[in-house]
C-alpha cells in the first residue's frame, strides 16, 4: 500500500501531475466563462452593445458553442492524460465518472454566478 502511497506523490510532485491538474482546471473555467458570455448576449441581446453587430443572439450562440467545444475539448484531453496512466479499470471508471459530475457543476456554478 506504501507502494502506490509513493508512485502517487512522484506523479503529483516529480512528474508534474500537480500542474497538469490545475492547468486543466483553469482551461475548464475559462471555458464556462466563455459559455456564460455567450449565454448573456443571448438572453440580454438587447442591452449588450456589441460594436455595431447586428445578430447579437447569433453571436452569444457562437461565442456559447465555442466555449462548449472548449469544455470538449478540455475533457478529452484530461481523458487521454488519465488513459496514460497504468491505473485498474475500475479506478479509471470512477475518475471518469467523478470528472463528468465535478465537470458539470463547475460549469453551472460559474454559469449561474455570471449570469445573476
Amino acid at each position: 500500500m506504501s507502494d502506490f502511497f509513493l508512485s502517487t506523490k512522484a506523479r503529483l510532485f516529480d512528474e508534474g501531475g500537480l500542474k497538469d491538474l490545475f492547468d486543466h482546471v483553469r482551461n475548464l473555467l475559462m471555458a464556462a466563462l466563455i459559455m456564460a458570455a455567450g449565454s448573456y448576449a443571448t438572453r440580454h441581446g438587447v442591452a449588450v452593445d456589441l460594436f455595431g453587430v447586428l445578430f447579437d443572439e447569433l453571436v452569444g450562440f457562437i461565442v456559447l458553442a465555442i466555449g462548449v467545444l472548449l469544455a470538449i475539448l478540455n475533457a478529452l484531453s484530461g481523458l487521454h492524460q488519465l488513459n496514460k496512466q497504468q491505473l485498474h479499470l475500475g479506478v479509471r471508471i470512477l475518475a471518469i465518472g467523478f470528472y463528468v459530475v465535478a465537470t458539470v457543476r463547475m460549469i453551472q456554478l460559474v454559469v449561474v454566478f455570471r449570469t445573476g
